[in-house]
Parts: C-alpha cells; sequence; structure tokens
C-alpha cells in the first residue's frame, strides 16, 4: 500500500467516524425527545381531563 493510498483510507475512515457520530447522536437525541414529548402530553391530557 502506498503513501497515497494509506492517507485516503484514513481521510474514509474519519469522515465515516465523523457521519455516522453525529447520525447516531441525531437519532439518539430524536428518540430521547420523542419520548420526553409523549411524557408531557400525556401528563397534560390527564391534567386537563380532570379539570373538566
Amino acid at each position: 500500500m502506498s503513501e497515497h493510498q494509506i492517507f485516503v483510507a484514513l481521510a474514509y475512515a474519519i469522515a465515516f467516524l465523523t457521519i455516522g457520530g453525529s447520525a447516531a447522536r441525531i437519532i439518539l437525541d430524536y428518540r430521547r425527545l420523542k419520548a420526553e414529548l409523549a411524557r408531557f402530553g400525556t401528563k397534560g391530557q390527564r391534567d386537563e381531563g380532570g379539570a373538566a
């Protein structure tokens, strides 16, 4: 493997890890926020139902 091929392989690996990490972070944050909103929505519906 030449020096150029090593550089290209490392660049692809770094790009893959960066993009993959960003995607994983977005997915995990989306799931967390969705769960929080569902919990908030359930609590809000219960409070409104009791007050009516």
